[in-house]
């Protein structure tokens, strides 16, 4: 069964292997964090390009997956959000692009790398509190870093 934490750990490993900076924000964030929080979605911040488009779509494929390439297209050149959801559990991914402002560009590079049991995989976390500056992911075992 994909519950959030899994579809957490898949995505990760879906940005790391396609070359995706990324960041987990929100209150799946503040849980990993170790805060008690209820959650519907799992918000992501990435630097997605164009040219992820297609590898990225390739991982979250119908009828598992419902995802919008057009929506996808566009929030990419918009700099906005779409969507992802688990059609056999409903668990939904709002992935957003980092916006133009130096505080929301950078939430990426403030990023703390953490392990997460459930998932057996590194993740990267963002809290708005935070100004800690570790980025990267870990993909079997190497550590990849971004700066």
């Amino acid at each position: 069964m994909m519950d959030q934490q899994s579809l957490l750990a898949y995505t990760a490993n879906v940005f790391a292997e396609i070359g995706v900076k990324y960041c987990v924000v929100g209150s799946m964030a503040s849980i990993l964090f170790g805060e008690i929080r209820s959650t519907q979605d799992i918000d992501i911040v990435v630097d997605m390009k164009v040219t992820h488009i297609k590898p990225f779509l390739a991982k979250y494929p119908l009828p598992e997956y419902l995802v919008d390439e057009a929506q996808v297209r566009e929030a990419v050149l918009t700099r906005f959000q779409f969507n992802v959801i688990h059609t056999m559990t409903a668990n939904k991914l709002d992935i957003i692009m980092p916006g133009a402002d130096a505080w929301k560009s950078g939430q990426i590079q403030r990023a703390k790398m953490m392990y997460t049991k459930a998932s057996a995989k590194s993740v990267l976390l963002h809290r708005k509190t935070s100004s800690l500056a570790s980025c990267g992911t870990t993909v079997s075992g190497r550590r990849t870093s971004y700066s």
